[in-house]
């Protein structure tokens, strides 16, 4: 019965009004509710990739050496880089502000995060630790990552030779030719 009354309050709030002396006006006012709506496109996607596989975890577990009084850590400005990227825009890093002025940072990147938390101050001093830590080194982690989150099978390793490059004739210590090539991988 009652709710039957309360269907009927919400349905049809005519009815009720003269048989039940409820004041209409005054229960819908009370039952208004404010919402904004922001698009996240593909970017909700990334988004959950980049923290399924712990991106930024993993960049802020490098740098352990981050200001305490920083509104974004390097990590959630990787993935703002990421964002960016894949967000067929491209944005410079001065324009950043710009492009994540529209979009639902505190969804994509963690609560807290506002668009003019990512500036390019904040993403200079990031790129420079980025740099200092070793790029390449995040990267194959980033990469080893992912390919156990996804359970991608890895049955052989690809290097990119185009950067190798030797001219010449290179001897050893006892005179013979020979080219040593060595890296360090870790899987």
């Amino acid at each position: 019965m009652i709710l039957c009354l309360i269907i009927l309050f919400f349905l049809v709030p005519d009815i009720l009004h003269p048989i039940m002396g409820i004041n209409y006006l005054w229960a819908m006012k009370i039952m208004t509710i404010s919402y904004s709506t922001k698009s996240l496109d593909h970017l909700g996607l990334v988004s959950g990739m980049c923290k399924d596989i712990g991106i930024a975890k993993f960049i802020d577990d490098a740098h352990p050496e981050q200001s305490k009084d920083k509104h974004i850590s390097y990590g959630q400005l990787v993935e703002a880089m990421i964002l960016n990227g894949l967000g067929f825009v491209g944005r410079t890093l001065h324009m950043y502000l710009e492009y994540f002025a529209d979009q639902p940072v505190e969804r994509l990147l963690g609560k807290g995060v506002k668009a003019e938390h990512i500036n390019d101050d904040a993403l200079g001093r990031c790129i420079d630790q980025l740099y200092e830590t070793g790029v390449s080194e995040l990267f194959q982690g980033l990469s080893a990552r992912t390919i156990a989150h996804l359970k991608l099978p890895c049955e052989g390793l690809n290097l990119d030779s185009t950067s190798i490059h030797v001219d010449g004739e290179y001897k050893d210590e006892d005179g013979n030719a020979a080219i040593q090539l060595s890296a360090r991988l870790q899987l």
